[in-house]
C-alpha cells in the first residue's frame, strides 16, 4: 500500500488521508491467518522459493520461521508509521495466541479465535468501524 496514493485531496473530494481518529481517506488492511509461523520440509517450494534460496535470510527452518516473524513485526511498524490502519484476525488456537497478530494493529483491532462460526460478524465489526467502507483489489 502506497502512503499517498490513489486519491489525492484535489480530485474533489475535500479530505485527505488520514489516521483513524480523524475524517478522511483511510487505508486499511485486514491480515487474516491462523498465526502458524513455520517453514515446510527443506525441499518444499513456497512464496520465496526453497529454503536453500536463503531468501528468508538463512538456509535453516527453524531460524526461517523466527525470521517470518520478525517481517510481520516490520510490515506492522511500517504500515502504521503510514497511517495505515491494521486489523488482524487470528483463526483458532494459534492465531489467537500469537502475540505478534496481537500486537501488530495500529488502531484497528485484534479479533481472536475467529472460525467459521463468527467470522462474518468479526468482518461486519470491521466495517462498522469505518466511516466509509471502499473496497479494492
Amino acid at each position: 500500500m502506497s502512503s499517498t496514493g490513489p486519491f489525492a485531496s484535489n480530485n474533489g473530494h475535500p479530505l485527505s488521508y488520514t489516521d483513524a481518529s480523524n475524517t478522511g481517506w483511510k487505508k486499511v488492511v485486514v491480515l487474516m491467518t491462523d498465526g502458524e509461523e513455520e517453514w515446510p520440509a527443506i525441499d518444499n517450494l513456497t512464496g520465496l522459493g526453497q529454503i536453500a534460496d536463503g531468501k528468508i535470510g538463512t538456509t535453516s527452518t527453524s531460524t526461517a520461521v523466527t525470521n517470518l516473524g520478525t517481517r510481520l513485526s516490520s510490515v506492522c511498524t511500517n504500515m502504521a508509521a503510514d497511517n495505515i490502519i491494521i486489523y488482524t484476525i487470528g483463526l483458532g488456537s494459534g492465531g489467537s495466541s500469537n502475540s505478534a497478530l496481537q500486537s501488530c494493529p495500529a488502531n484497528g483491532g485484534f479479533y481472536s479465535s475467529a472460525g467459521t462460526n463468527n467470522l462474518t460478524a468479526v468482518f461486519n465489526n470491521i466495517a462498522k468501524s469505518m466511516l466509509a467502507l471502499r473496497l479494492a483489489q
